[in-house]
């Protein structure tokens, strides 16, 4: 189990060692996993267009194809709250590092975002999670993970 930080984080996120204690803890309510997890600020990553800027900005976590390696952002909506303690954000972001292990295993949306909301609906069955918070929390996930899903569908067909 490897945490490694690839760039030095802007100063208004939480620190290189706050960001790698959460992932750690949100990797510590999970199985255990043989996969690299690196961190990342998306602000010191080597773009090509503000589009790849933005599609960085906007994520928790990414696995490049090809690699089985799970790239956690700094800029993930739950690192910071997670931080400074908010348990929700620690178990959403615990889902979130389960689906980017799917996508390490080389699968697509569709089995990552089932994973992601298997593990969550666990959360709230032991009672870690608050039944309404985390029902909310699923109905949205359940709205991106379609969209999600259609996209990579979509992209699989014009690629034949």
């Amino acid at each position: 189990f490897a945490f490694s930080t690839s760039t030095a984080l802007a100063a208004d996120r939480p620190s290189d060692q706050d960001v790698v204690r959460v992932v750690q803890q949100a990797a510590s309510l999970l199985p255990p996993s043989d996969i690299p997890v690196k961190i990342f600020d998306p602000d010191k990553v080597k773009v090509n267009s503000a589009e790849e800027r933005r599609f960085l900005k906007s994520i928790g976590g990414l696995v490049i194809p090809g690699e089985r390696i799970v790239r956690m952002s700094t800029g993930g909506k739950n690192i910071e709250p997670a931080s400074k303690g908010d348990e929700f954000a620690l178990y959403v972001l615990a889902s979130e590092l389960a689906h980017e292990y799917v996508h390490a295993d080389q699968l697509g949306e569709r089995e990552a975002f089932a994973k992601q909301e298997a593990v969550f609906q666990a959360f709230i069955n032991t009672g870690k999670v608050d039944k309404a918070k985390g029902e909310k929390y699923l109905k949205e996930l359940r709205v991106i993970a379609e969209s999600e899903i259609r996209r990579e569908e979509a992209r699989k067909t014009n690629q034949r």
